[in-house]
C-alpha cells in the first residue's frame, strides 16, 4: 500500500515558511477566503500572508477563484513537490534524467501521474508488474554491491520475465556484484556504464519507477504513469544505453592455434623478424606474412601492432615453454617432407 499523506503533517515537508503553513492549514479549515479576510482570520499582516500565500502557488498548494483562496488536497501538492526535489537531485547527478523528470515539476505537473511508495511498497508493485509485463522491461541500477535478498528478488524477476519471453535490458555499473558469473541469454541484455546514477525501473514502456531521492533509497520511489513522463524516462535510458559497454562483448575469445602458428607467434614474439623466423622454420617469407595475415583476419585487426595487442589479450599471451621443442619438430617436419619430395 502506497503512503498516507497527513493532511496535517504534510506541510511542514513541503520546505515552505511557517507562516505559508499557517495559511495553507487556514485555508483547510475554513475553506476559501478573500486574501484580506485570511489575514484578518490568522491575525497576519497582509504583507506577510501574501508572501505564503506566493510560496503556496508555486507549489500548487492554493488556487486562486472568483478572488477568493483555495487550498489544494495535500497529496496532490507533495506528488508536486517530491516531483521538483527528485528533478533536482537528478539534474545534479545526470542531465539526461533530467530532461525527464523536470516534465514533472512545471505548471502543468498536475497532467502527471505521481504515486509516492514506500520502498517495500515499492518491492510489491514491482513484482505486481513483473507478473503482467508483456513486451519489455528497462532497468538502471547504480549499486555498486547488491545484498543476498535483491540479488535473489532480480534472478527470480528476471527468471518470471525470461519465462514470459519478455525483453529485458539491464544497465549496471562496471565491477557490480550483481553482473558477475556466465553471460545472460539472448533475450536479457546486460550493459555496464560508469554514469549511472538514478535507479530506474520500466515495465512495457507505460510505468515507471524511480526513487524520490537518488542518495537515499529508503525515502521511496515515485510510480509515473503519464504517458510523456515514461517516454521522457525510457528516451533517458535509451541514451545511457547507446554509451553503456557489453560486459561479454569485450572478453577475447580463445583462439586455437596450428603448430605453425604456435612456432611462428613464439619466435615474432622472441623478436624475430618475418625474414629471421622464415629462415628458422624454413619457410619462405611470403609464407610468414601470409601466415601472419590470416592471424589478423581470424581476429579482425588491421596490423601488426594491433595483432599484438589482440595475442596479449588472449590465453596464448604465454607460449608454452615447449616452443623450441615445436620449432625442432617443425623443422624435422619440414625435412622430411622436403626429402620425400626429392625422393
Amino acid at each position: 500500500m502506497h503512503n498516507v499523506i497527513n493532511a496535517e503533517a504534510a506541510p511542514v515537508k513541503w520546505g515552505v515558511s511557517s507562516d505559508a503553513v499557517l495559511v495553507f492549514r487556514a485555508l483547510r479549515m475554513s475553506g476559501s477566503q478573500p486574501l484580506q479576510s485570511l489575514a484578518h482570520d490568522i491575525g497576519m499582516t497582509g504583507r506577510r500572508t501574501a508572501a505564503a500565500i506566493d510560496e503556496l502557488r508555486d507549489i500548487q498548494a492554493v488556487a486562486l477563484a472568483h478572488g477568493r483562496w483555495s487550498a489544494s488536497d495535500p497529496a496532490a501538492v507533495s506528488a508536486v513537490v517530491l516531483g521538483r526535489r527528485t528533478a533536482a537531485l537528478a539534474r545534479r547527478s545526470s542531465p539526461a534524467i533530467a530532461s525527464a523528470t523536470v516534465l514533472a515539476t512545471g505548471d502543468s505537473s498536475d497532467r502527471h501521474t505521481l504515486r509516492h511508495l514506500n520502498r517495500d511498497a515499492t518491492r510489491h508493485r514491482l513484482g505486481e508488474l513483473v507478473g503482467v509485463a508483456r513486451h519489455e522491461h528497462l532497468v538502471m541500477s547504480p549499486e555498486l554491491v547488491f545484498d543476498a535478498a535483491a540479488m535473489a528478488a532480480a534472478s527470480s524477476s528476471e527468471a518470471t520475465l525470461i519465462s514470459r519471453r519478455v525483453h529485458i535490458r539491464a544497465m549496471y555499473r562496471p565491477g557490480a556484484s550483481h553482473d558477475t558469473g556466465p553471460p545472460p541469454p539472448p533475450q536479457a541484455e546486460h550493459r555496464t556504464t560508469a554514469d549511472l546514477r538514478l535507479k530506474l525501473f520500466v515495465v512495457d514502456r507505460r510505468v515507471a519507477l524511480f526513487p524520490v531521492d537518488p542518495g537515499e533509497l529508503d525515502r521511496g520511489y515515485l510510480e509515473a504513469t503519464d504517458p510523456a513522463l515514461v517516454e521522457a524516462l525510457v528516451a533517458a535510458f535509451e541514451r545511457s544505453w547507446s554509451c553503456a559497454d557489453d560486459p561479454w562483448e569485450t572478453v577475447v575469445p580463445e583462439l586455437a592455434l596450428s603448430p605453425r602458428e604456435q612456432v611462428l607467434v613464439g619466435l615474432l614474439r622472441s623478436g624475430h623478424t618475418d625474414a629471421s623466423a622464415a629462415r628458422e622454420m624454413r619457410l619462405s617469407e611470403r609464407s610468414v606474412t601470409n601466415i601472419v595475415r590470416s592471424l589478423m583476419d581470424r581476429l579482425g585487426v588491421e596490423n601488426r601492432f594491433q595483432l599484438g595487442l589482440a595475442l596479449g589479450g588472449l590465453r596464448i599471451t604465454q607460449v608454452p615453454e615447449g616452443t623450441k621443442l615445436l620449432i625442432d619438430t617443425f623443422k624435422r617436419q619440414q625435412t622430411e617432407s622436403e626429402s620425400d619430395d626429392d625422393a
